[in-house]
């Protein structure tokens, strides 16, 4: 009986046994997050033609000022990451996760065919914040699909890989605004018309990811149907499930509060680069830089992540994002830019795709929606902390080196909290 027993025994702790890295490595991404991801790719490729375009758009034609795009943003964002919020609680208590995609990619799609006929600034704004409420509805109930289809093995090349299709489909969305805007599209089409062209270009992209969203994505048993009666105690529920997200992720929020307020807007970059005498094209070029890097370096960051811990990762991450600050600080000069926006670029490929992934694994499994509903509001409401109380007027003040060096000790504050957070094991064992 005892060599049975010893077998039995190897077997279990056989079973048991968490998989190695090159077991991670047989592990395939399963379809259903390559059609997700490249059905989010042709989104943002469609509504980054639209968003390089749209304020050019409003400020040449139309004749708008820096002070009412910019109230213009400000409204529209707001409305987004508020509905990022009750979508993602709502996909909770209904568990119709591509149901709300699938309404959020259809209104997108739709606010595309409207574009090239807003030719006032008060429809145009009509029209973008429509726009906005189907990027809100469809962005929680995304990602936390991502998180149900993702075996949490590997999460991180997951997440890693939707988030290099959706910097391809951003960076080839600006490629072609780029294109309709050049002088050979403005003299044959003349420049309205090349703008209302690009505003026609971008509803094709939108309706290919419908029809990839609704025919090729099928989510796992578990993430289907839960019942639409479950509506009516969405909102009881909903403060009793705040309530039981758990210890571990408030403290990743507290992590990405700081981590929110240290991160300025990449448009400092290009006033940074203005600052040091470089041309327009120069300041469109870093975009290209960050965009390109950030899109090559997701993925393996990811897959890396996977093997030696998500959140040693996310802390490196931030890490590459003090590193450029210390670079802006340190070498004043265009080619120190172009290196320090490189650094940029690697802090975020690590944190935008895995920070989604850890807020997976530190959530209920139930409750991935609404945790990742609260992220967005979070964070959002972080960022504009950071731009509009923060960086803009330390920048204004005391200048650019002034405000890096802030921006590096609140980032600091943020790898602290999660270093000890992790050594004292207060993240729990990873969610299914």
């Amino acid at each position: 009986m005892t060599p049975t027993l010893g077998k039995a025994q190897d077997k279990n702790s056989t079973i048991n046994q968490k998989p190695t890295a090159p077991s991670r490595l047989k592990i395939k991404i399963p379809p259903a997050v390559w059609m997700i991801s490249l059905a989010s790719m042709l989104l943002t490729f469609s509504s980054s033609i639209v968003t390089t375009i749209g304020p050019v758009y409003l400020i040449e034609i139309h004749n708008i000022d820096a002070k009412d795009l910019g109230n213009l943003e400000s409204v529209v964002e707001f409305v987004s990451q508020i509905l990022r919020f009750l979508a993602g609680a709502l996909s909770d208590s209904i568990f119709q996760r591509k149901s709300l995609m699938l309404l959020g990619f259809s209104l997108s799609t739709l606010t595309k065919i409207l574009f090239p006929f807003a030719t006032s600034y008060a429809l145009f704004f009509g029209v973008k914040v429509l726009d906005r409420i189907g990027n809100g509805i469809q962005a929680s109930p995304r990602d936390a699909l991502l998180g149900d289809c993702a075996p949490k093995e590997i999460r991180g090349r997951s997440y890693g890989l939707s988030q290099t299709l959706r910097k391809f489909g951003a960076g080839g969305g600006a490629m072609v605004a780029t294109i309709m805007l050049s002088g050979s599209v403005v003299a044959w089409m003349g420049y309205e018309g090349a703008f209302i062209a690009g505003f026609f270009v971008a509803i094709v992209p939108a309706i290919i990811s419908v029809i990839f969203l609704a025919f090729f994505v099928h989510p796992p048993q578990h993430s289907a149907l839960k019942g639409l009666g479950a509506i009516r105690t969405f909102f009881q529920d909903f403060f009793n499930n705040i309530r039981h997200m758990g210890k571990p992720f408030w403290i990743l929020m507290m992590v990405i509060w700081f981590y929110g307020v240290a991160h300025f807007n990449e448009s400092f970059l290009q006033f940074r680069a203005k600052e040091l005498g470089a041309d327009a094209q120069t300041q469109t070029a870093i975009i290209v830089v960050l965009t390109l890097v950030t899109s090559l370096a997701a993925y393996p960051l990811g897959l890396v992540a996977d093997r030696i811990g998500k959140k040693k990762m996310v802390a490196v991450g931030i890490l590459f994002m003090i590193l450029s600050n210390f670079i802006m600080m340190e070498m004043t000069s265009v080619l120190g830019l172009f290196i320090a926006t490189s650094c940029w670029g690697l802090h975020w490929a690590v944190t935008q795709g895995l920070l989604l992934s850890l807020i997976v694994d530190v959530s209920p499994k139930h409750l991935k929606g609404t945790a990742f509903g609260i992220y967005y509001i979070l964070f959002g409401f972080a960022s504009y902390v950071a731009n509009a109380y923060v960086a803009g007027p330390i920048w204004h003040t005391y200048g650019a080196e002034t405000n890096f060096m802030f921006s590096s000790v609140i980032a600091t504050v943020a790898v602290v909290i999660l270093i000890i957070a992790s050594k004292m094991k207060l993240f729990p064992k990873v969610h299914d």
